[in-house]
Parts: structure tokens; C-alpha cells; sequence
């Protein structure tokens, strides 16, 4: 198997690979003799460093892993702080869309395990769908108070925006914030039932005092453009111009 460049970001580790790359590594990994151990393939992103950085058992898992996609643009720039100017997003949606052609065409079953119930049976028919003579199997297991303490809550369309799921419709109205003029979407991304809980209560010491007061922006904006919109119905904030949109203009 082609060995990937490993590196590591705040302690943990991350392979330096494009999309090319990781899809060969999952095939090689697919088609070699089964381990004693199953590989484990992480799309690592913000959330899943910082978790890491908490609980030693989870990152003794990635340790172990075989592959590690910078899944976060985040990710990527510290990479490239670091000197590894060629690394670029490899996110796990997209990866998954790269390899299933590759799993068709060798015969790799796909398995689909967990979410909520009716999720993975949901998915693997989008999947046999998109990719006709997949061989896609799904057990979505029945959901508890402790693994899915919201019942049968919704998913907002807004957050699956993965391929494939958006060729049946899934994540249109989505507002990507970082189009925008100001980085903050109108976008209600919470369930019903969940709209205005908040999870992160920042302090007022260290950097986190700064984080408290872009919250506090980001709050005022939301309900600046929450009343436009009740005024303006249909009306919504304008991308922003990217830079290479900025040069033509000036040229």
C-alpha cells in the first residue's frame, strides 16, 4: 500500500493526501487480506480534534487508524502553517462519492450503520440509486433515549447537503456563511424543538472573551436579518464577492 505523509495538528495526527490519494488508500485497504483488527478510516474535522484532545481513549484511536482525511478547512491551513503547502479538504462525503464507483466495479459492500431510525435504510436507497449495481446493505438499529434522546425529531433539509443526498433535494435553500457579506446566515439550522438552546457559554477569560463577542454579533445579526426578512418576505442576504470576482472588476 502507498504510504501517505502523516503529520499532526494541536497533537493529532492527520495524513496529508488529496482525493486521489485517499481513494486508492481505501481500496488498497478494501482488497487487502482482512486484518486482525478492522481499519478505521477518520474524517477528521475540528469537533473530532478537539475530542480527541480531551478524552485519551479517542485519541488513542486515531492513532490506530489507518487513514485520516483532513475533513475542515481549518485543518488544511494549519497544515499548510505547518509547511505542507500541497494539502487540500478531503471531506467524508465527497470521499464517499469518489469511492463507490471504485466499490461497484470490484464488488465492495457498503455497510451503513446507525442514525436515526429509518436513516441508513433511507440512505443506501439514495445510494443504489446515484450508483446502480452498488451493493449497499443498512442497518440503521432502533433508536433509544440514550443514543437518540430526541425521538423521531426531524433532521433540517438544510444540513444534508452531501452528495447524493442532494440530488433528491436535500440541502436546497442551504446558506453557505462564508458566501455572504458578512460570514452570518438567516439560516434556522435547529429542530423545533431545540430552537434557541444553546450548548457553548463561553467566559470572559483569555481568548474565549473574544469568542463571546462574535456570538454576541453573530446574535444581533441573525436577528437583524430575521427582521428584514418579516418585512421583506422572500428577500435574502447577498453572497459576497470573491476575490477573484473583485480583480476581473477592477481589470
Amino acid at each position: 500500500m502507498p504510504v501517505t505523509t502523516r503529520a499532526r495538528v494541536l497533537g493529532c495526527p492527520v495524513d496529508v493526501v488529496d482525493m486521489g490519494a485517499a481513494v486508492q488508500r481505501l481500496v488498497d485497504l478494501c482488497e487487502a487480506p482482512a486484518p486482525a483488527q478492522p481499519a478505521v478510516v477518520v474524517t477528521l474535522n475540528p469537533e473530532i480534534l478537539m475530542r480527541a484532545r480531551r478524552e485519551p481513549d479517542f485519541q488513542a484511536l486515531l492513532e490506530s487508524a489507518a487513514l485520516i482525511v483532513p475533513d475542515g478547512i481549518g485543518l488544511v491551513r494549519a497544515l499548510h502553517r505547518r509547511g505542507y503547502r500541497n494539502a487540500v479538504r478531503v471531506g467524508g462525503a465527497d470521499l464517499l462519492e469518489a469511492y463507490l464507483p471504485h466499490a461497484r466495479r470490484l464488488g465492495h459492500r457498503v455497510a451503513l450503520v446507525g442514525a436515526g431510525h429509518g436513516v441508513a435504510d433511507r440512505a443506501a436507497r439514495v445510494l443504489e440509486h446515484a450508483f446502480p449495481g452498488v451493493d449497499v446493505v443498512a442497518d440503521g438499529g432502533d433508536p433509544t433515549a440514550h443514543t437518540y434522546p430526541w425521538g423521531n425529531t426531524p433532521v433540517p433539509g438544510g444540513w444534508n447537503t452531501a452528495f447524493p443526498m442532494k440530488q433528491v433535494g436535500y440541502g436546497k435553500g442551504y446558506q453557505y456563511a462564508h458566501d455572504l457579506d458578512e460570514k452570518v446566515a438567516d439560516m434556522e439550522c435547529m429542530p423545533d424543538n431545540l430552537r434557541g438552546r444553546e450548548y457553548y457559554h463561553p467566559t470572559s477569560e483569555g481568548r474565549e472573551k473574544l469568542l463571546a463577542q462574535r456570538m454576541e454579533e453573530i446574535k444581533q445579526r441573525k436577528e437583524e436579518l430575521r427582521r428584514n426578512e418579516e418585512s421583506s418576505p422572500g428577500k435574502k442576504a447577498k453572497p459576497a464577492k470573491r476575490r477573484g470576482d473583485q480583480e476581473q472588476e477592477k481589470d
